[in-house]
């Protein structure tokens, strides 16, 4: 049986977490980071969450990053959390590691418009939306349009990323069997790396991508790369049972094959 070579492009403090899982899997994982994360606002987050004349109905979490925002703004001050919504299950698992408690609401599907639609909140409730500098503003625009008051606060700042392994030789040369993205700012990072590295796209074009969820599969799409189906959960382990199914099928003979 062949083994099997992925990228890993998570930003360097969430690297781990994805190759043991794949290390697991019996996978060799390449680790090549397609996201620099610098976190800011902090301190405004902090100031927020603990003003006496503020309370909000909800702390809405896009991604792994605004929870690291807010774990770090709680680690000077102590902060009386509002209900926790997160856009999926990974997202949501992370918050409860990281702030030590669990999302109240989780949309049926992982994304920003959807959380927005779905979030059970009433006219004039505040909300606080911590997220990038560079994010889209639709869930906010969504949030208001229902009556809510959104506090948007642009919690980190993302860059394509450095370091890792030589992942463009591996691209060249023919040696990855998929690359795993878990948000569209991963798989910009990754086609920016690879330019800077004068990888051809056309050797781009040849590559499998693996997404965690329907935002990053149709940033993916957009780029006229192929791409894995979504996973039913929106998570690592979900992302990595549809690779696991990819795989299995390249072992199976088709019946031409086997005739």
């Amino acid at each position: 049986m062949k083994r099997y070579c992925v990228v890993n492009t998570r930003a360097v403090h969430q690297q781990a977490a994805l190759t043991d899982l794949c290390i697991n899997r019996g996978w060799d994982v390449l680790a090549f980071p397609c996201i620099g994360v610098e976190l800011t606002n902090t301190t405004k987050l902090c100031d927020h969450l603990a003003a006496p004349d503020v309370s909000y109905a909800w702390l809405v979490l896009t991604s792994s990053n605004a929870v690291d925002a807010i774990a770090v703004a709680a680690e000077n001050r102590t902060l009386l959390l509002p209900r926790i919504a997160c856009v999926g299950a990974a997202t949501a698992a992370y918050a409860e590691e990281q702030l030590g408690v669990k999302a109240t609401f989780i949309p049926t599907v992982a994304t920003g418009s959807a959380l927005a639609q779905q979030l059970p909140t009433n006219a004039g409730e505040r909300v606080l939306l911590p997220q990038s500098a560079i994010a889209s503003p639709e869930t906010a625009a969504i949030l208001q349009s229902r009556g809510a008051v959104v506090d948007v606060i642009s919690a980190y700042s993302v860059s394509a990323g450095s370091g890792g392994d030589d992942v463009p030789d591996a691209v060249q040369s023919g040696k990855l069997d998929a690359v795993m993205v878990t948000s569209p700012s991963a798989l910009d990072g990754f086609l920016t790396r690879m330019e800077a590295a004068g990888v051809p796209y056309a050797s781009i074009e040849r590559l499998i991508f693996a997404p965690i969820g329907p935002t990053t599969a149709k940033a993916i799409f957009n780029k006229s790369l192929h791409a894995l189906p979504v996973p039913t959960e929106h998570s690592l382990e979900g992302l990595l049972d549809v690779l696991a199914c990819y795989f299995d099928r390249l072992e199976t003979p088709n019946e031409s094959q086997q005739t």
